[in-house]
C-alpha cells in the first residue's frame, strides 16, 4: 500500500485528486491539507510515501514546504502541481527537490503516469516544464548551462538517452532494448554520472545541447 498526502489550497481540487487516486487499489490517501504549515505538520507526523503538493499555498509556499519535508525525511517523494509556468519557479521547484512536476492543466492520465513513475524512483516532468527549461537553455542561461558537461557514451547508453528523451520509463526502455529494468537503471545512473547533471531534466538538456537528440523530439 502506498500512502499519499494530498495538499492543495482548493477543496474541490483535493476532492478530485482523491477520487482519481482512489481508482488505483494500492493507493491510500492518508490525509489532506489545505495550507503549507498543515502540510509540513502532517508529513512529519504521518511519514507518507508520496506528497502531491500544490505550489501556491498560504502560510508556507510549496517550495518552502518541499524543503522542510525533505529536511525531515529525504525518503518522501514529492510531485509538485503548479498553475504558474514562470521559468524561475520551475527551476526553484526542481532545486528544492521535487521528483515530479505537473501543471494543473495536465490531464488525469498524466497525473497517474507521474505518480507511477515517481514511485518507481524515477523523475517525471511534464512537457511544459521541459519546454520552459529547454527554452531557457537555448538563450544561453548560465544556471542551466551549469548542468551540462561533455562525456563519451556507448551505443547502449546513447539508445537509452534517446528513449529517456522520448519519455519512456525504465520498464518501457527495457522492453524495447530487451534488457532488464535493473540494467536500465544501472545505465541511467552511469549516464547521469558521465554528464555530471543533477536530474533527468539536466539529462534532456545535455542531450539536446550535444545534439544526441533533436529538440523537437522532446516536445
Amino acid at each position: 500500500m502506498v500512502n499519499i498526502l494530498v495538499v492543495d489550497h482548493h477543496p474541490i481540487f483535493r476532492l478530485g485528486l482523491k477520487h482519481l487516486l482512489s481508482q488505483v487499489p494500492e493507493y491510500n490517501v492518508l490525509a489532506e491539507a489545505g495550507n503549507g504549515a498543515e502540510a509540513v505538520d502532517l508529513a512529519k507526523k504521518l511519514s507518507p510515501d508520496l506528497v502531491i503538493l500544490d505550489m501556491q499555498l498560504s502560510k508556507l509556499d510549496g517550495i518552502k514546504v518541499t524543503r522542510q519535508i525533505l529536511a525531515h525525511s529525504d525518503q518522501v517523494r514529492i510531485i509538485a502541481l503548479s498553475n504558474f509556468t514562470m521559468e524561475d519557479q520551475v527551476i526553484d521547484m526542481i532545486n528544492a527537490g521535487v521528483k515530479g512536476l505537473l501543471f494543473k492543466s495536465d490531464d488525469n492520465d498524466q497525473i497517474l503516469a507521474a505518480v507511477q513513475q515517481v514511485l518507481r524512483n524515477e523523475e517525471y516532468f511534464c512537457k511544459g516544464a521541459v519546454e520552459i527549461l529547454v527554452n531557457r537553455f537555448a538563450r544561453g542561461n548560465p544556471e542551466v548551462r551549469s548542468l551540462i558537461n561533455t562525456s563519451v557514451f556507448s551505443k547502449r547508453e546513447l539508445d537509452i538517452i534517446k528513449l529517456i528523451c522520448k519519455e519512456k520509463t525504465a520498464r518501457e526502455i527495457g522492453a524495447i532494448l530487451f534488457i532488464s529494468e535493473k540494467t536500465v537503471d544501472f545505465h541511467r545512473k552511469k549516464i547521469i554520472e558521465k554528464m555530471e547533471v543533477k536530474n533527468m531534466i539536466g539529462l534532456v538538456i545535455y542531450a539536446i545541447k550535444n545534439k544526441i537528440v533533436n529538440i523537437y523530439d522532446t516536445l
